[in-house]
């Protein structure tokens, strides 16, 4: 199974249409996940049923719209706002690679072994990571205000929507067909390690 590398605080993560698609946003429906109570947050009861499935859509539903407000902001009026949105970006990315490839990918191992259609699949979506880590060291690299910034965004924002799709429309159906309890088990850590860490990435 592929691996997440930590760099101090810029964790390595991973990731089809064009994010900024109007046609594609219309798909995903609003899936509440957090709500505010003064000074406390607390986790709404639905999240806690959810299945791995529908918590990994919800992020790439949030992760679809992170990056279609970034490209659509106009440069002169962003100020420090695209800053702050490529940094929401870069925190949901390793949030969202980190469950997937310590929790999520290896429910396949079992299944793995037997077929090897999945194993390639999960190969797949291995090497797909190991792309956009690669090119979010890039952007990492860069300055906001620098040429050619953008670009490299818009480009990361392909890759991750491609992920997204393959994910969606390949694997998923897999995991639903897998055994019950494995599919419980699996969803609940998946649930737990993705609180954990955005309380880590101050994220909400």
């Amino acid at each position: 199974m592929c691996r997440i590398r930590r760099t101090g605080v810029r964790v390595s993560f991973p990731a089809a249409e064009a994010p900024w698609s109007r046609r594609r946003r219309r798909r995903w429906q609003q899936m509440p996940r957090r709500r505010g109570n003064g000074s406390r947050t607390v986790v709404d009861t639905t999240f806690r049923t959810w299945n791995a499935t529908a918590v990994l859509r919800d992020d790439h539903k949030k992760l679809r719209q992170l990056f279609w407000r970034y490209l659509e902001m106009v440069p002169e009026k962003a100020g420090g706002m695209k800053a702050r949105l490529f940094e929401a970006i870069q925190k949901s990315l390793i949030i969202h690679a980190t469950i997937e490839e310590e929790i999520f990918y290896p429910a396949f191992e079992e299944e793995s072994r037997k077929n090897l259609r999945v194993r390639e699949i999960i190969s797949a979506a291995c090497e797909s990571h190991r792309r956009c880590k690669h090119l979010l060291q890039e952007v990492l690299s860069m300055e906001p205000q620098d040429e050619g910034f953008d670009a490299k965004v818009r480009v990361l924002g392909e890759k991750v929507g491609i992920h997204i799709e393959e994910q969606e429309e390949v694997l998923h159906p897999i995991f639903e067909g897998l055994p019950k309890k494995l599919q419980n088990e699996v969803s609940s850590d998946l649930r737990s390690r993705k609180m954990e860490l955005e309380g880590e990435y101050d994220l909400e």
